[in-house]
């Protein structure tokens, strides 16, 4: 597996902060205005937010920035952020926020402006004031009418006002609104100019509603963008330069920004004031200033609500603040992004950028930015400067920068270059059975420097692919009481969106360990003397620590026994040295021989006494982590205590050394949407994490199927295994009945991997096709393909990794497709930002697996006797199959929640259930040729009592002998097929199907591939040309007869009329038995061979059917292309070829493709 760091969530470098820290600039000291919300009452309810009723909705933001301001008065009680919003209450609202509220109260009991406000009103005083300003202006017969809801033409007109903006279009006509007509005259220009500004905007349905009213939310909402606009609504902006452990303390630097709500120039209007002026130190981008946040202060960052620690160096933050300088309300974003300097002009005015790693070198696509003279330039071990002052010279071509854009000029207001060698680190590194493959997003030359997906952003988009967000809307599901196991490489249970179910119950209720990896030997025996205790290590304190026996068991854990090929590379301190040596002491602190407790000496001083009593993690639920302890946690790699053998002597360690099984469990059960971060597909289920697979993400089957067994034992209902075939050659039959009998037994789901090693036919090798398991494939649509990478695919996909059927036993691969890409939680010492993107049938697994669960929970809350068989029905009889592809190649196809439980719900409202189903033998049929004569296989009826089984078949070229078998229990019956003799060459894919009447009982999968012969009949060769659309594949197969030499084939992509070769396209080639043989660059558009073609050769190839797929690449919309033209040659060469009558060796000369297509080789 690839992993890459999220886009949008970029990592910080770890320098940054030391970096801050020795700059030796002196805090300022920030003076505000008074009138500012108490701090001390702090906000009352809705969990911090200062009113109640404003918890979850979709103004919390805005409410709480403008509350933070003194506008909407004390905190506590009601908001009604739902209730219409009347005249009076509007005027007074944005007085209040013009900071003009103490002139309304000098002008309350005076006469106003207008005769139906009297001097006693309680709005008299903020109507006058607008009256001053020209705000307000009333109506033709001198009325006000306060209590009249404002409609929204009127609020257009006062915010115009506010801003003193020109007017927009003169008249109606010009504006974009289907009702535009019904605008009034005089309001029509303000309306143009405050819709240009993006201050109001329309309904979905194109309206504007200009008579409509306006809630009070949607009215703060629309004064919170005209006072931000103004620049009136922050007291302080700036970069996060450090932050304290807490968040409650933030060293910024405040921005010079030319946008009015940043500007806020040094000692400007009383705002910020430094003591001792002398002593700040070198110049720097703005100046430094420590703002206090304190715990009730409320924080939103990237707009969703969070806690102050979410806050991190390089955020850029807005704040406001009380009366003694202390955050108010915090508002962080982050606008970010990486890349490869290129070029830098003189003073830092602009820096050019590629991509990070992409081939191509000078070819790759660059982008030019604007850089602000004030942004901050960081670089490892000096002080920030600012750009101007910093030069070109701050920046050399090659180094690997990230950079904040600002978001109203897109140029860049801070540069952060990493230090070198970091390189390795930014782009991820390898996890697992290459799982998470670098695929279309790491086409050369098709990247693009539009921002990636937010995390919350893409696990929504993944969420509505699958259906889960509707089937939760429609029956209150999320996974509530369904235990997940994701046996993997582990859970970082540490990370937050890890630590709890949407109930707030504990998120991973179990963690146990299969590979030895984290086993301590804890054998030797010491007595404490004068607090000291005897080791391996030598001698260690241990204070008053008590073991009730006298002894204290001690061990050592090694990181050299951790595979440093791993992303770790076996630092689990992260110090850069993979051969530390831990002390692991276990003490019985209750009862005198039973040893509970264990001690583990992270920061390698030889003092127990500051380190965490750990007991076990499914009883405690504590975590510690190795290194330092005034390290932050987020640098350092967290473990538990898995079990600690009752006499001491072996203790078990967990931890995720690898990251990939902290992201699986994310994708199918995080609760993330607490602080802001993603949900996963099931947020409310339960996670056991069951670790069979050591850091390196290698493993045995061994392991793996004892870590199913535990997992069903122990109470899981879904067991993932994202884990691509251990096994290149034959299959795991073995494995996969033992896997079928553990889930039969216990009733639990087992959801598996179908592997990456597509394209090939025969690819899938994994387990699978059993009862209880479902295999699974990945789906890209064309939504994800556009919001993951920018490409313009139409339809909906299937990754080109996903692996394919047949099985070696003739079963099919994949049984359902599902989303083989996410952007999802990852260990933070992998990823400082928590969040890597993975693409894989690794991601696809637990996309199903908390579908499972939503599709559990709903049947349990509706009262149906749900099984684990009955939901794996569910997902299959709810897939959608994709068109353009085979059964083979997706199963069922893409599966549907809301459709797999209108199934579910039928089908157990019924009463019938799902009990045991007729079991076919073989489990399917496949050739790679055509049969001679029939095709069999044989049915034995199941516990049900005598049916009759209607047989169809989903491909006119294969017959059923009979349309109707008879079924009992124990009886076996044999089903012949008839197969077409005149199928044309290529892959042939079907199904034999049996109903009862009420559900599928029967699908037996029929491959048949017909391949085109390299014989004397066709000179030896082989030609064929096509045209593909972007993420489409066709398939050529070649039977090679025995004795040949050579065999080489040969793709290329054709020049059209405008001499722009007509597509992009890459060659796979695998042999007979599915193993790849090769893998091509692309070729055609976008890339420096100018030849157009590739050519593979194998010497010496196998006798059988080879199969040359031909793959049009994806990221086509990047080059204007839309589909992709080739052509595809295949010779033999060096063949001996046998005459019955006595034998004659014809040498055949090997045909290249510069004579084939024209061309010469470059």
């Amino acid at each position: 597996m690839r992993l890459r760091p999220a886009a949008g969530f970029k990592r910080f470098i770890s320098v940054l902060l030391a970096c801050v820290l020795a700059t030796g600039a002196a805090a300022g000291v920030l003076v505000v205005p008074g009138g500012r919300p108490a701090l001390g009452a702090g906000p009352q309810g809705g969990a911090g937010l200062p009113f109640a009723d404003i918890a979850g909705h979709w103004a919390a933001v805005e409410v709480t920035a403008l509350w933070s301001r003194g506008v909407l008065g004390p905190a506590g009680g009601a908001f009604r952020p739902d209730d219409p919003v009347t005249r009076g209450e509007f005027v007074t609202f944005l007085v209040e926020a013009l900071g003009w509220g103490d002139e309304a109260g000098d002008l309350t009991g005076l006469p106003t402006p207008f005769r139906d406000v009297g001097p006693a009103a309680p709005v008299s005083g903020f109507v006058s004031v607008g009256a001053e300003y020209d705000l307000v202006r009333g109506y033709p017969d001198g009325t006000f009418r306060p209590d009249r809801p404002i409609i929204r033409c009127e609020i257009a007109a006062l915010l115009v006002r506010i801003l003193g903006l020109e007017s927009g279009p003169s008249g109606p006509g010009s504006l974009p609104f289907t009702d535009r007509e019904e605008i009034p005259a005089w309001a029509a220009a303000s309306v143009g100019a405050a819709f240009e500004r993006g201050m109001v905007r329309g309904y979905p349905d194109g309206s504007f509603r200009p008579r409509g009213t306006a809630t009070r939310a949607e009215a703060v909402c629309l004064i919170y963008r005209a006072i931000r606009m103004s620049g009136r609504l922050f007291d302080v902006s700036g970069i996060v330069r450090g932050a304290s452990d807490d968040g409650g303390l933030l060293a910024l630097d405040v921005w010079p920004s030319a946008t009015p709500e940043a500007a806020v120039p040094p000692g400007a209007g009383g705002l910020v004031v430094f003591r001792p002026p002398d002593s700040l130190g070198p110049a720097s981008p703005g100046p430094l200033v420590y703002v206090e946040v304190p715990p009730e202060t409320p924080v939103f960052r990237n707009g969703a609500r969070a806690g102050r620690q979410a806050v991190e160096p390089l955020d850029e933050v807005r704040l406001v603040l009380d009366a003694q300088g202390r955050a108010l309300f915090v508002e962080a974003t982050r606008l970010d992004g990486l890349g490869e300097v290129v070029a830098a002009a003189p003073g830092l005015a602009t820096v050019t950028l590629r991509r990070p790693g992409a081939p191509g070198g000078e070819t790759a696509p660059t982008r030019t930015l604007e850089v602000l003279p004030w942004a901050p330039v960081f670089r490892s071990g000096a002080a920030p400067e600012a750009a101007s002052e910093a030069g070109d010279a701050s920046v050399s071509p090659g180094d690997l920068v990230y950079f904040i854009l600002d978001s109203l000029t897109g140029a860049v207001r801070a540069l952060a270059v990493l230090p070198p060698g970091a390189e390795t680190a930014a782009s991820g590194g390898e996890v697992g059975r290459a799982e998470l493959r670098p695929a279309e997003a790491e086409d050369p030359a098709a990247g693009s420097w539009e921002p990636l997906l937010l995390p919350p952003a893409a696990m929504a988009l993944n969420a509505r692919v699958v259906g889960a967000d509707a089937l939760s809307a429609s029956t209150g599901a999320d996974g509530h009481g369904v235990k997940i196991a994701v046996i993997d490489t582990g859970i970082d249970v540490s990370h937050p969106d890890l630590a709890m179910t949407s109930r707030l119950e504990r998120k991973v209720v179990d963690w146990v360990d299969f590979t030895g990896e984290g086993e301590v030997s804890t054998t030797r025996l010491s007595r404490a003397a004068g607090g000291f205790i005897e080791t391996e290590l030598g001698r260690a304190r241990v204070g008053g620590l008590v073991s009730r026996s006298g002894f204290f068991h001690s061990g050592v854990f090694r990181e050299d026994r951790l595979d440093p090929n791993g992303p770790l590379r076996g630092d689990l301190d992260r110090n850069g040295r993979s051969d530390d040596e831990f002390l692991v002491v276990s003490v019985d602190r209750r009862t005198p021989g039973t040893y509970d407790t264990v001690y583990v000496d992270t920061d390698r001083d030889l003092d127990l006494t500051d380190e965490v009593p750990l007991r076990a993690y499914r009883e405690t639920g504590l975590v510690a982590w190795f290194g330092p302890h005034h390290l932050p946690t987020a640098s350092r790699c967290p473990f538990v205590l898995c079990d600690l053998r009752a006499d001491g002597n072996r203790v078990t360690l967990g931890f995720d050394g690898n990251g990939h099984g902290t992201h699986v469990a994310a994708i199918a059960a995080a609760f993330g949407s607490y602080r802001g971060g993603p949900d996963g597909v099931a947020p409310g289920a339960e996670l056991m994490a069951v670790k069979a697979l050591r850091s390196s993400g290698d493993g045995t089957w061994a392991d793996i199927v004892q870590a199913v067994s535990y997992a069903a034992r122990e109470g899981a209902d879904i067991i993932v295994l994202s884990v691509d075939s251990l096994s290149l050659s034959g299959g795991l039959g073995a494995e996969t009945a033992e896997i079928e009998s553990i889930a039969r037994t216990y009733g639990a789901l087992v959801v598996i991997a179908g592997g990456n090693g597509g394209p090939g036919l025969g690819s899938a090798r994994g387990p699978g096709a059993g009862e209880g398991i479902l295999t699974v494939g990945a789906l890209v649509t064309s939504d994800m393909w556009q919001a993951y990478y920018g490409y313009q695919v139409p339809g909906d996909t299937i990754w080109p990794f996903s692996a394919v059927g047949p099985r070696p036993d003739g079963s099919g691969g994949p049984d359902v497709v599902a989303p083989g890409c996410a952007l999802s939680a990852a260990p933070f010492w992998l990823d400082p930002t928590g969040y890597v993107e993975g693409e894989g049938t690794s991601m696809a697994v637990p996309h199903v697996a908390g579908m499972a669960a939503l599709l559990w929970e709903a049947a349990e809350r509706a009262g149906l006797p749900v099984t684990a068989a009955a939901v794996r029905e569910a997902v299959l009889a709810g897939s959608r199959p994709l068109e353009g592809y085979a059964y083979v190649e997706q199963g069922s196809g893409a599966v549907s929640a809301t459709a797999s439980w209108e199934w579910l719900a039928r089908v157990l409202a019924s009463g019938e259930g799902v009990g045991p189903r007729p079991r076919p033998t073989p489990r399917g049929l496949a050739a790679r040729g055509l049969p001679a004569g029939r095709m069999t296989f044989a049915v034995t009826g199941s516990g049900h009592g005598p049916a009759w089984l209607e047989l169809e078949t989903t491909a006119p070229w294969l017959r059923p002998e009979k349309e109707r078998v008879a079924l009992t229990a124990g009886l076996e019956r044999t089903v012949g097929l008839t197969v077409d003799t005149g199928l044309e060459p290529g892959l042939h894919s079907a199904r034999v199907t049996a109903d009862d009447g009420l559900r599928r009982l029967i699908s037996v999968p029929v491959t048949l591939v017909v391949p085109s012969v390299l014989g004397p009949e066709t000179g030896w060769t082989y030609s064929g040309e096509g045209e593909l659309g972007p993420a489409r594949l066709e398939r050529h197969f070649l039977r090679v007869p025995p004795g040949a030499a050579r065999l080489e084939v040969s793709c290329g992509v054709p020049v059209g009329a405008d001499d722009r070769f007509a597509g992009r396209v890459r060659l796979h080639l695998f042999r007979p038995d599915g193993r790849p043989a090769a893998t091509t660059d692309y070729i055609g558009a976008g890339t420096a061979d100018l030849s157009g073609y590739v050519v593979v050769a194998v010497d010496e190839p196998e006798e059988g059917v080879w199969e040359a797929v031909v793959y049009g690449s994806a990221a086509l919309s990047a080059f204007g292309l839309e589909r992709s033209s080739y052509w595809l040659e295949a010779s033999l060469g060096g063949l001996v070829y046998d005459l019955p009558a006595g034998g004659l060796d014809l040498a055949v000369p090997v045909t290249g493709p510069a004579e084939a297509s024209g061309l010469s080789p470059a």
